[in-house]
């Protein structure tokens, strides 16, 4: 997260706006990405990839709140203005909606410490990983 200084912002995706910004974590497919990067997300939302599935059917299984997410359903998404603008090959990012903008990501996050105290990093279990 540190040390760009980039802005927050939120943005609305369908279900399968998001699915298609995870698949492009991967190496391959039309984003071209040139080697894996993982996202990191909020703590109630979980979702399974599968190393060896084809770019495009890699993630499944995404859920908002342990609840399955649809492909229609309206979902707000936070990440820095680098990723919505589609950077680091995240294209997918440039089709939300709705974006909203909010401080510096290190104000933002120096605010979350000060207000959450003390802090606990969130459960490790959100992605799963199978073959």
């Amino acid at each position: 997260m540190q040390p760009f200084n980039n802005l927050t912002q939120v943005v609305t995706l369908t279900g399968a706006q998001l699915k298609t910004i995870l698949e492009q974590q991967f190496v391959g497919g039309p984003n071209a990405q040139p080697f894996q990067k993982i996202l990191q997300p909020s703590a109630n939302f979980t979702y399974t990839y599968s190393k060896s599935a084809p770019w495009g059917g890699k993630v499944r299984d995404m859920k908002l709140d342990g609840v399955a997410v649809t492909d229609g359903q309206q979902i707000r998404v936070s990440a820095n203005n680098f990723l919505v603008g589609g950077g680091d090959a995240f294209a997918g990012f440039k089709d939300g909606t709705d974006v909203w903008s909010g401080p510096l990501d290190i104000d933002a996050f120096v605010a979350y410490l000060g207000a959450n105290q003390p802090t606990s990093p969130p459960a490790v279990n959100r992605i799963t990983v199978v073959e």
